[in-house]
């Protein structure tokens, strides 16, 4: 289960106000995922994707983040695109959380990987790295070896290894 803030009809169209992307016709959470909550919006214009940020995610990276999909997509990489709402912004708050609206990208969850399949994926992972290779904007990698190595002691003590 990946949607962990649930919103009403009431809330997405309210979300929906703010930008200019069609008149409602449905919503619906998407499961999938381990993160951040996301629902698949249907207007009648086009689908969308609403992400909530969860706890996990920094609200200080989250600029970083948009306008690296936004260079990325720029150069050819296919990944969802940010939306700005009416204001120019693209990053809003509802129920003390933060959120975006990306568009819609068609696929689906892989439950079983063929090489060719990884082969593909490694090619898009080294496309994206090529692109973004000079992208200026930085952040510090919440994972890096020494997050790893606090986890691994955290975990040593707590089984007493």
């Amino acid at each position: 289960m990946a949607v962990y803030t649930q919103l009403s009809e009431v809330e997405i169209k309210k979300i929906l106000d703010g930008y200019d992307l069609g008149s409602f016709i449905s919503y619906k959470g998407i499961k999938d995922g381990i993160e951040n909550t996301n629902y698949l919006i249907v207007t009648n214009k086009k689908k969308l994707i609403l992400t909530i940020f969860e706890n996990r995610v920094k609200n200080s990276n989250l600029p970083f983040f948009l306008k690296l999909m936004n260079h990325s997509k720029k150069f050819g990489v296919k990944c969802p695109e940010p939306l700005k709402d009416k204001s120019k912004n693209f990053i809003n708050i509802i129920n003390s959380k933060r959120y975006s609206i990306f568009t819609f990208l068609e696929g689906n969850s892989k439950k079983r990987w063929s090489g060719e399949a990884c082969y593909k994926v490694g090619r898009a992972l080294a496309n994206f790295h090529k692109v973004n290779k000079n992208l200026k904007i930085k952040i510090k990698n919440d994972f890096s070896v020494s997050f790893w190595e606090k986890l691994f002691l955290i975990i040593k003590k707590k089984k007493n290894l």
